[in-house]
């Protein structure tokens, strides 16, 4: 019998990342996407893509660049995440506000990334919405909440 639990994978070890901090899964392929902060001293977080059928891990940097990826939400063929300019603990950001971005699963790129709030440091929740093809967040505390709609015939 497998032990359980049963350890997949070393992000730490292999790819300096200190922390998982958002999880998606696409249940009809069988993936599971992760978001991560890096260890000590560093920025940049990673996306990491595990197959759950093979075992197999891909492992993508700077889908945003010097910023950890803190949330994650995934529809289709495409994974939406959050991000926070904060990286490993003593590390100051070199980025000034979070990012939003869209990743495709098929072609394994990004293919949308924006600042949807000016001035907000990190998005740590993305809701999926059952009306159309809506993403909206609202961050810890008081930060602001915004809604994101892919335009019409996209």
């Amino acid at each position: 019998t497998l032990p359980n639990p049963k350890k997949l994978f070393d992000l730490r070890k292999d790819y300096a990342q200190d922390r998982t901090f958002a999880m998606a899964g696409m249940e009809d392929k069988g993936l599971l996407f992760i978001g991560s902060v890096p260890e000590y001293g560093k920025l940049g977080g990673v996306l990491a893509e595990y197959d759950i059928d093979t075992g197999a891990l891909k492992v993508y940097n700077n889908i945003v660049s010097n910023q950890s990826i803190v949330s994650l939400a995934c529809r289709g063929n495409e994974v939406f995440g959050g991000t926070s300019v904060w990286g490993g603990l003593g590390q100051k950001p070199t980025e000034k506000e979070a990012k939003f971005f869209v990743w495709d699963a098929v072609k394994r790129q990004k293919t949308f990334e924006t600042v949807p709030v000016g001035g907000m440091i990190a998005i740590t929740s993305l809701i999926l919405s059952r009306l159309s093809k809506n993403i909206s967040t609202s961050p810890a505390g008081f930060h602001p909440f915004f809604l994101w709609q892919r335009p019409l015939g996209s």
